[in-house]
């Protein structure tokens, strides 16, 4: 568990250093640039955001994976089965709503769909949807490493056919 922590820790410091160097090379003096458009200033704020994104994911991941293992479960005399705490529930519907916002958006971008006015509205929903994805993403894997759980990856199995 340790070394999944070590491993999202990396991840999430990976995320930071291409954030911010990307922030610091186009962010700067426009000595030789053209002049910057309001886009560029919602995708220079969304990369400045991202990682704090990744972080709240990453805290409530924390949370959900240790409340998820003091949670009651079902047993079998019970009339309710619990599949899913409230934190995986979340997550879901967050990654949910923010692909589906990204796709949207993305069929709007490429011209699969009528194209309005002002396409900045358009992006800022777009960079909205994939700041959701981020956060669940981050979610789920911090989650999983807290409560262990890799059960769908069946790794055992797959390092005994590889062999050594």
């Amino acid at each position: 568990m340790k070394r999944l922590l070590i491993l999202l820790g990396a991840v999430a410091f990976g995320f930071l250093v291409i954030a911010g160097g990307s922030v610091f090379a186009q962010g700067g003096d426009s000595g030789g640039f053209p002049p910057q458009t309001a886009l560029f200033e919602d995708a220079v704020t969304m990369t400045r955001a991202l990682p704090f994104v990744v972080v709240l994911g990453m805290l409530f991941g924390l949370w959900q994976g240790k409340t998820g293992l003091r949670q009651r479960k079902s047993d079998p005399s019970s009339p309710t089965v619990i599949r899913h705490d409230f934190g995986t529930v979340v997550a879901h519907w967050v990654n949910g709503v923010g692909f589906i916002l990204g796709m949207i958006t993305g069929a709007i971008a490429i011209r699969w769909a009528p194209r309005p006015d002002d396409m900045r509205a358009i992006f800022q929903i777009h960079y909205i949807g994939s700041s959701l994805v981020f956060f669940a993403v981050a979610s789920h894997l911090t989650q999983n490493a807290v409560t262990g759980g890799a059960g769908l990856l069946q790794f055992c199995g797959l390092l005994q056919t590889l062999g050594p």
